[in-house]
């Protein structure tokens, strides 16, 4: 699964779920933690997050996104509530 990630932050994690409820962690099918070191500290762009899920089709899920960094430096990912001109139905994750 991608994001586009736009950070403030050198250090810090980002926390990537896919859940079966939206106000509940506990409902989780996919976690994942992307170490904003890792990817070279501030900047823009897309990040691979290493998700993998077992999910029924039919079933709405929610994607949730919380970043953690020192001193609150800002983390924001993108996404759009309609269509994407020639993206797939999936694609909507906002």
């Amino acid at each position: 699964m991608s994001l586009y990630l736009s950070s403030g932050a050198a250090a810090g994690k980002v926390r990537v779920q896919v859940r079966a409820v939206r106000e509940d962690p506990g409902s989780a099918v996919a976690d994942a933690v992307v170490d904003l070191a890792s990817l070279g500290g501030p900047g823009a762009g897309w990040v691979e997050v290493p998700l993998s899920a077992f999910v029924s089709p039919g079933s709405r899920y929610w994607l949730f996104a919380q970043a953690t960094t020192a001193g609150d430096q800002p983390v924001v990912w993108y996404g759009t509530r309609g269509d994407t001109a020639g993206g797939p139905e999936g694609a909507r994750y906002d």
